[in-house]
This record gives structure tokens, C-alpha cells and sequence, in this order.
């Protein structure tokens, strides 16, 4: 069988954030499988995605240089931490392509989205017991639900990433915010590109402070990086959790989502 052919894309212009994903997702030692990394080339992209304006002219600016890079690969990862309009760009690129049938059905997937899905992988979302009958009961259960969380970076991803949770469980439609397992999402104040160019110390710091407000929400169960830039921070958050937490890399997340998908023939 010929080798898994994956695409990583990075898209902001910031070379030295994708040499930092490579360690990583090399280090999962997928067997039959080759990774290329691109790197937003356009030399008007954003060197840091740090609101969804940047997303969206990130997409713009990168999508030129990624379609002739479409039949050339088996899955794509787009690696911002963001419901970026890149993925379902790449997506309708793809299925609009007057290529066989074969070269249509492509996963793409953000870290975002894998890392939610790994979460409900490792989190059960109600709580163990018979559904409550009063308002004490329900508290009770709210208190017992196994909670996940997001840290991020600047304080504009916290309604961002929060909307983001809901309109991919469909919480919304179902009356009602994120909610039964969602714990929110907490922030360091840091851009993704600061989180390479401030002192360590003060990552650090900031990464633990936002951390420890998630875990005083009480019942949590994972927190997932919302950052491609936080790759290989997972040791900074699980000393303040614990061993008992899940700690989520949403490169990791969404490599293994990609590698399931190719070797599951879906």
C-alpha cells in the first residue's frame, strides 16, 4: 500500500510555528505515512491569527497555494485553533473538483474540531444517574458531569471558541448555551505568536493562571489546547491538573482523527 499522503497546513506566515508542529506530530509514529507542512507563503497573510478577521483573510490569502496541492495529498489538517473558514473552503474545493469520485472524498479537519471530538471521547456528558426530577437533582447532576475546557490565547477566542463548542454540538438548537460538560474557555492574554517570543517563565505563568480558572469550575475531566502554538505545553497544564486530567493537543487530536479516516477506508 502506498504511503498516507497528509497535508498540515499553518495558516499564518510564522515558519518557526509549523517547525514546532513537526517534532510533534512526528513523535506519533504513524507507520505508512508521510506528512508535508505548508506555511501560509502569501506575504500579505497574518503572521498570527488572532481574531476571526485573520482567519478569514488567512484563508484568502493561503487558498491560491493549497489548491494545486489538492490531488497531490490523501488529508488535510489545518492547524489554527479556530472554526476557520479554511476548512470548509478546502472542503467545497474539493468537491467541486471535476476529479474522479476518488479524489473528492478527502477528510479534511481542523485542530478545533478534533480536539472537541476527542473530548467527547473522554468525557461523558451526563452525569450516571436517573433524569433529574427537581432542581436540587438537577444541580446534582450538572456537579457530577464530567467537564472539559479550552485555554487559549487573547480574550476575543473566548465568545469565539464558545459559539464555536455550541454550533458544532448543536447546543444551541436545543435552547440552551454550552452546557453539560463544556466548562468554557479560558485565555493566557497571549497571542499564538507571543507564546513563541515571550520569556518561558511568563508562558508558563499565564498558561497556568488560565488553567487554574478552569479547574475552579469544578468536575473537570480534560482541557483541551486552543492553540497550535501551545504544542508540547501539555506537561505546563498537566502540573496544575493533575494526573487524573485528560490534556488534549489538537495537533495530536486531529493527526489521529486523519489517521483513522485513511485506515478505516471511510
Amino acid at each position: 500500500m502506498a504511503p498516507f499522503k497528509v497535508l498540515i497546513i499553518n495558516p499564518n506566515t510564522t515558519v518557526s510555528m509549523t517547525d514546532a508542529l513537526k517534532p510533534i506530530v512526528d513523535g506519533l509514529d504513524y507507520n505508512n505515512t508521510s506528512y508535508t507542512f505548508l506555511t501560509n507563503p502569501s506575504p500579505t497573510g497574518p503572521a498570527s491569527i488572532n481574531s476571526p478577521s485573520d482567519a478569514a483573510i488567512s484563508t484568502e490569502t493561503i487558498l491560491p497555494h493549497l489548491t494545486p496541492l489538492l490531488p497531490n495529498h490523501d488529508a488535510f489538517l489545518v492547524a489554527c485553533y479556530s472554526p476557520h473558514p479554511l476548512v470548509s473552503r478546502l472542503r467545497s474545493e474539493l468537491a467541486s473538483s471535476p476529479s474522479p469520485p476518488s479524489q473528492k472524498r478527502k477528510p479534511v479537519i481542523s485542530i478545533f474540531e478534533a480536539s472537541v471530538g476527542a473530548a467527547m471521547q473522554l468525557c461523558s456528558p451526563h452525569a450516571p444517574h436517573k433524569p433529574p426530577t427537581s432542581i436540587s437533582e438537577e444541580s446534582k447532576a450538572e456537579a457530577e458531569t464530567e467537564k472539559w475546557g479550552i485555554v487559549s490565547t487573547g480574550k476575543i477566542w473566548e465568545p469565539v471558541l464558545g459559539g464555536a463548542v455550541a454550533d458544532m454540538l448543536g447546543l444551541n438548537e436545543r435552547g440552551g448555551g454550552p452546557e453539560r460538560g463544556f466548562a468554557g474557555v479560558e485565555t493566557t492574554g497571549l497571542n499564538a505568536k507571543e507564546l513563541h517570543e515571550v520569556p518561558p517563565e511568563v508562558v508558563r505563568r499565564k498558561l497556568e493562571e488560565a488553567t487554574g480558572r478552569l479547574v475552579g469550575v469544578g468536575g473537570l475531566r480534560a482541557v483541551l489546547l486552543g492553540c497550535a502554538g501551545m504544542a508540547g505545553m501539555e506537561e505546563w497544564v498537566g502540573n496544575v491538573v493533575g494526573r487524573e486530567v485528560w490534556v488534549v493537543d489538537g495537533v495530536k487530536a486531529g493527526v489521529g482523527a486523519l489517521q483513522g479516516v485513511l485506515r478505516g477506508g471511510f
